[in-house]
């Protein structure tokens, strides 16, 4: 028997990184300006930021972001658990506004498929992981989107929850 779970446990976890999403960042990809963190709340920090320097975009060319997580505290090293694709990843979810200021939110379906992994985000420090926008809301319209990412932190005895809101980004697609 157990063998059995052994076997299984070596599968499921070699399935997990082989099609898992990418997971983590580079040191300097955990680099973020001041401003662009959203407001500190129970010792988390996060921003949302675009991979490279470009910030205006052709309508439906892929967009890839960078979510960053900040952990404040001294004390409590934290996972999160990420899923592929994102919007199955559970106390997650991206706020968006289009140019015409309709809200096109992505709906999240929780799900455990094991097609993710766990980013650790230890204390003192900045981890995160890279987001395909193209995942969260197509940018068909020509304008200036707004994007919020809220996420939920439970505390260490799982009792309490707290939302984490990210910084606005701002993201100009034109024709």
């Amino acid at each position: 028997m157990k063998r059995y779970i052994l076997f299984f446990t070596l599968i499921a976890l070699t399935v997990w990184q082989t099609f898992g999403a990418e997971l983590g960042l580079s040191d300097n990809e955990k680099n973020s300006a001041t401003n662009e963190w959203g407001p500190v709340n129970y010792y988390t920090q996060i921003s949302i930021g675009i991979n490279g320097a470009k910030t205006t975009f052709g309508t439906n060319e892929d967009v890839e972001m960078l979510v960053r997580v900040r952990n404040l505290s001294t004390n409590n090293d934290y996972g999160l658990y990420v899923q592929e694709p994102f919007t199955f990843s559970d106390g997650f979810k991206f706020v968006v506004i289009s140019p015409t200021g309709k809200d096109i939110s992505p709906p999240f379906h929780k799900s455990f498929r094991f097609t993710g992994g766990v980013v650790w985000v230890k204390t003192n420090q900045v981890d995160g992981f890279r987001v395909d926008l193209g995942q969260i809301c197509k940018l068909n319209e020509v304008g200036s989107y707004k994007i919020v990412l809220k996420m939920k932190r439970w505390s260490p005895d799982r009792k309490t929850a707290y939302e984490i809101d990210s910084n606005p980004l701002n993201i100009v697609v034109t024709p």
